[in-house]
């Protein structure tokens, strides 16, 4: 959900691999915004991953980013028993 105050404009805009255990597949570290996304509207990212086969807690950071200007991050942390 877009909780500021600026309009995320498609084209402009990335869902982008900050940090993490790159759980991604095929490479994905960089999706664009796919539709523009206005103060109060939300939108959905899709990103395939695979768990690791060693046991652990595994954590992956995204960043919703304009150029340099990060408007979000989302983490998805998982455990591997």
């Amino acid at each position: 959900v877009n909780t500021g105050s600026v309009t995320w404009a498609a084209g402009n805009v990335d869902f982008a691999f900050s940090s993490g255990s790159k759980m991604y597949l095929n490479g994905v570290t960089l999706l664009d915004l796919p539709a523009t996304t206005a103060p109060n509207q939300s939108v959905i990212f899709t990103v395939n991953m695979q768990a690791p086969q060693t046991k652990g807690t595994y954590t992956d950071t995204w960043i919703l980013r304009e150029g340099s200007a990060i408007y979000c991050t989302a983490s998805v942390t998982i455990v591997v028993k």
